[in-house]
């Protein structure tokens, strides 16, 4: 699932040349999937799942307190009840099925903490 995503955020030009890529990132006591930062200092998180959505939508609810996007990435159809769920806390939908990319549901920029962002920024520089 990671290199079609990759591959589709390439021809999406959300990484470009410049763009810092991570992938399993430590990050308070967890590993993020994929983490990209933008020269425009855009910081997206990225947690792929085959299945156990509602876990990973937890996940993704942690990563949306510092990231400026979260996105959930699964190869199963979301049910109505998880869509519901995303959208009414900031989470995007990316579905990967046999190379093929599709977003479901877009995840909005939230501006984040000054001090919990510079951190992150800082973290994911350092690696």
């Amino acid at each position: 699932m990671l290199l079609p995503l990759i591959n589709w955020l390439y021809l999406r030009q959300r990484i470009r040349a410049g763009t810092l890529v991570r992938t399993e990132f430590p990050w308070f006591g967890r590993h993020v999937d994929l983490v990209t930062l933008t020269e425009s200092r855009l910081a997206t998180a990225y947690e792929l799942k085959l299945g156990a959505l509602g876990r990973a939508l937890e996940q993704a609810s942690l990563n949306r307190l510092a990231f400026d996007r979260s996105y959930v990435v699964t190869a199963s159809k979301p049910r109505p009840e998880n869509l519901d769920l995303a959208a009414a806390t900031g989470i995007g939908i990316i579905m990967v099925r046999k190379h093929k990319v599709e977003q479901v549901l877009q995840s909005p920029r939230i501006g984040r903490d000054p001090l919990v962002r510079k951190r992150l920024l800082e973290a994911i520089r350092k690696i």
